[in-house]
Parts: C-alpha cells; structure tokens; sequence
C-alpha cells in the first residue's frame, strides 16, 4: 500500500507552470493620468478655436462698423404716408424706380428753384406700395387706403386733400418745367 500512496499523490499533483503567465497590471493612476492628459488636450484645441474665432469676427466687426453720420432722408415716402407729410403744400410723384433716369434732369431743375413746394418721390416697384397702383385710378382720395394711382402720377397735396392729379411720364415732366 505504500506504494499506491506514492503514486495516489503523483497523480494528484497538477503543474501549475504551464498556468502560470505574466500578467502585466496597469496602475490606476497611469490610467487616470492619460484619461485627464485627453481631456485637457480636447479642451486646449476648443479654447484655441474659441480664441482664434473671437480675434477673427472681432477684427472683421472692427473693419465693418464705420462710425458715420447717420444719413436719413425724407424724400422717398411710403404710398400710405402721402397724406400725412409736415408740408401744407407739397407733391407726391409716384413712378417705378427703374425710370429715375427719365425724371432725374426734371427733377433737379425743380429742386433747384426756391420757391417750388417740397416733391415727394414713391416708388411704386415697392412691395408696400403695390397695392396703392392699379388701372382703376381714383382722381379725389380722401384717405391713404382709398389711394390708386396709375404706374406714372403726380399729386398736389394742399392742407393733407388732393387738389391736383397728373398722370403719364410726359405731362408730369411738362408740368414740373412748367412750375
């Protein structure tokens, strides 16, 4: 019997070396460090475009926005706002803005003389003077929203009423050399 003990205790030996591996654990702290390294890098390269995106707007903002003086001016009116001017006495020519060449020499000879009441231009073309124009024209408008005018006229305005309405290219010209 002694010899199967010997032999019961080769048999329940196991080599454990062929289980035996190297094993190479990574420290936690390695592993913290490269995740805080990433994030850091991620935020350096977003700051940078941030930064660079503020200096490139910023110069193109100071490039852009000239200081000046602001320029407003009262000769373009509204269809709607005809009745409503300061003047007692004034003009309103409504016409497409494409034939400002065909009234511009008129036009300066009449501002040149002094004493000719203050001549409002309306460009029909507008969008918000499209529905003043038709071919059903209304001679004696009482209110803006009773206001039709053909694609060429011209409107003496006394004391906010119409007292004159010329309408075509040539008798408007005629008439404003005429004043």
């Amino acid at each position: 019997m002694a010899k199967n003990k010997k032999n019961s205790k080769n048999k329940n030996k196991i080599d454990y070396s062929k289980y035996n591996k190297k094993v190479e654990v990574e420290n936690d702290s390695l592993q913290v460090s490269k995740v805080v390294k990433c994030v850091v890098g991620t935020l350096l390269v977003f700051a940078l475009f941030y930064l660079f995106t503020l200096y490139i707007t910023d110069k193109n903002m100071r490039d852009a926005i000239k200081v000046g003086e602001a320029n407003i001016q009262y000769e373009v009116i509204l269809a709607g706002e005809s009745f409503n001017q300061n003047e007692d006495d004034y003009f309103v020519l409504y016409f497409d803005e494409a034939h400002i060449s065909e009234y511009s020499a008129t036009l300066s000879k009449y501002h040149d003389k002094e004493d000719n009441p203050t001549l409002y231009k309306c460009y029909t073309n507008e969008a918000l003077n499209k529905k003043h124009v038709s071919s059903d024209i209304t001679r004696q408008p009482e209110k803006p929203e009773h206001l039709r005018v053909s694609e060429h006229t011209l409107i003496r305005y006394k004391d906010h009423k119409v007292v004159e309405y010329i309408t075509g290219k040539a008798e408007i010209i005629s008439y404003l050399e005429n004043l």
